[in-house]
């Protein structure tokens, strides 16, 4: 499976580079663009106009929150479909399919009721939608293991508004000037907040199990 999946990450990565290598240089280029990346910008007035702009600090706290959520959530859940719910490899891959289908389907939607509405309406949807799918899972049990699909749908439909989203939503809060380097600030707090729950996750996961899946 592994080798599998290696032969195909490299055939689609030649196809990309491919891909790239036949896209024509762009002869049109913008003064303000030019302007922008000629310009050094000052790191504390980097800060200023990203760390101290409070409406981009709950930003930053709503991606925490959300990779906080993410990675200690879906990473296991994997293992659950195979192991407790007794699912085989193909059927989990089956239904993760027609969860991507459907993210598929519900893109372009989502997009235009982000640009109708906003980049934060957007997001808050999609957070319901998360909402839904994972009050699938607290129901979903060896014996209603089918409710998974829901969970599957639903998620990933999520991810279709929550992805692009929390990427755009720093335009809304932060002026176009500082946007790479807000991104990175938010990507890398985000990021590492999820990665240590993670871990604290996996600690609390491997303590269940040895209680015989008890916690208290």
């Amino acid at each position: 499976g592994f080798i599998f999946a290696a032969c195909a990450i490299l055939i689609f990565n030649i196809c990309d580079l491919v891909s790239i290598l036949l896209i024509k240089k762009d002869t049109h280029k913008k003064e303000t663009c030019n302007v922008h990346a000629q310009e050094k910008i000052p790191f504390r007035e980097v800060m200023d106009n990203t760390l101290g702009n409070k409406n981009f600090r709950s930003v930053i706290l709503l991606a925490v929150l959300w990779d906080v959520a993410r990675y200690t959530t879906i990473g296991f859940l994997g293992i659950y479909r195979i192991q407790e719910l007794a699912f085989t490899l193909g059927t989990v891959q089956i239904i993760t399919i027609a969860g991507n289908i459907a993210r598929l389907i519900f893109s372009k939607p989502f997009g235009k009721y982000s640009d109708k509405r906003s980049f934060a309406k957007g997001m808050e949807l999609a957070m319901i939608l998360c909402v839904i799918a994972f009050a699938f899972n607290v129901i979903t049990t060896p014996t209603t293991r089918w409710l998974v699909i829901g969970y599957s749908i639903f998620f990933n439909v999520a991810m279709a508004g929550s992805n692009q989203n929390m990427f755009s939503i720093t335009y809304s809060y932060v002026d176009s000037k500082y946007f790479v380097q807000a991104s990175a600030i938010k990507n890398s707090i985000g990021g590492l907040c999820g990665f240590c729950a993670s871990l604290l996750a996996s600690k609390l996961l491997s303590f269940i199990q040895e209680n015989g899946n008890t916690l208290f």
